[in-house]
């Protein structure tokens, strides 16, 4: 009902699927939702594909083939537009980003805990700018040799 569609569009579901699946279709209600999902998106994506509603029951079998050819359309229609180099590069960039956050994370850590409370009091009294205060522990990183590995 509309309180389900609410909670979709909350959660965000709607702006990154491919596909939908709704599964456990011989149970009340799974149609229902598919036919929301199908009338809720009124816009394709700006590549022009719109996602796919299948219903599917993982107890029978029933449409997990049907399942599966939208998504080999789905990724042929990604490879077809270029989207998903797009998408793998994104992916990589994603990756990269998460991987120099967690270093960045790590090496905080070692930073002895009063260094970090005076740098902290600084940014909190406005001695320091967030900028100022973010280079001050890089460099705090950096003397302490925690910017490698």
């Amino acid at each position: 009902g509309l309180g389900d569609d609410i909670q979709l569009m909350k959660a965000g579901i709607m702006e990154i699927a491919d596909v939908f699946a709704v599964n456990k279709s011989d149970r009340d209600g799974a149609a229902l939702l598919a036919s929301e999902l199908k009338m809720s998106q009124t816009v394709s994506s700006s590549d022009g594909f719109t996602p796919e509603v299948i219903l599917t029951s993982a107890l029978s079998g029933d449409g997990v083939d049907s399942l599966l050819d939208a998504i080999d359309r789905h990724y042929a229609h990604l490879e077809q537009s270029g989207l998903i180099e797009v998408t793998r590069k994104k992916r990589i960039q994603t990756q990269l980003n998460g991987a120099l956050q967690g270093l960045f994370r790590n090496a905080l850590a070692g930073i002895a805990s009063e260094d970090l409370s005076q740098v902290n009091c600084q940014l909190e009294q406005c001695i320091l700018d967030p900028y100022s205060a973010a280079e001050t522990l890089w460099n705090l990183i950096i003397a302490n040799g925690k910017g490698g590995k």
